[in-house]
């Protein structure tokens, strides 16, 4: 029709996976607004108005076919649950491989400023299940993100975001043990880019 549409855009993403847009027109219209859905977020939720859209599916875009009004509202929340790429080639005999931790987009990392020493070597991460909690840090150098999740032996790792690993020069790893079974999801390959596990 030529009428100009605005569209506000608040979040914190990918801090969270929250992310509310706006419209703003000079008098309602028919439009067609396409919301794309990560591969990686599993369980969306997306509401117009505080009205839930069903069949919302992952790794497709989300059509929203309707007459847009001023002040129109989505809310989009992302599932920010984390998932592991596994390297097939690294499992041992007692299960333990080496993955990448995701949450939600973001690679996590171990970088040993924010971990107490391990003596022998990292211990692998509890995945029964995943699970990453948020903590503080007072460092001088903080990290964008920091996460803590339990090892199978020994102290809680701290992960990091992979943007702040290292910044202060230490060595830092991305690929971590992991106590998986690599066949519960097809794993990351360069043929097979887009798939993960959540455990």
């Amino acid at each position: 029709s030529g009428a100009s549409v605005g569209i506000v855009q608040q979040t914190d993403y990918p801090c969270s996976g929250r992310v509310e847009l706006v419209v703003a027109l000079d008098r309602p219209e028919p439009f067609s607004l396409e919301l794309r859905i990560p591969y990686w977020s599993v369980e969306t939720a997306v509401a117009v108005n505080g009205r839930a859209v069903p069949d919302v599916k992952a790794g497709r875009y989300l059509e929203l076919n309707r007459e847009w009004s001023q002040d129109d509202r989505v809310v989009i929340d992302l599932d920010m649950r984390p998932h592991v790429w596994a390297r097939p080639d690294t499992a041992a005999g007692d299960g333990v491989c080496s993955c990448s931790i995701y949450r939600g987009p973001v690679l996590m990392a171990y970088d040993p400023r924010y971990n107490k020493p391990h003596a022998d070597g990292l211990p692998p991460v509890v995945a029964a299940p995943l699970s990453l909690q948020p903590v503080d840090d007072d460092t001088w150098l903080k990290p964008w993100l920091l996460f803590e999740t339990p090892a199978v032996d020994g102290p809680a790792l701290r992960l990091c975001d992979f943007a702040s690993a290292g910044m202060a020069g230490d060595h830092y790893l991305s690929w971590l043990p992991l106590r998986i079974d690599p066949s519960a999801g097809a794993p990351f390959t360069r043929e097979n880019p887009l798939r993960s596990v959540r455990v």
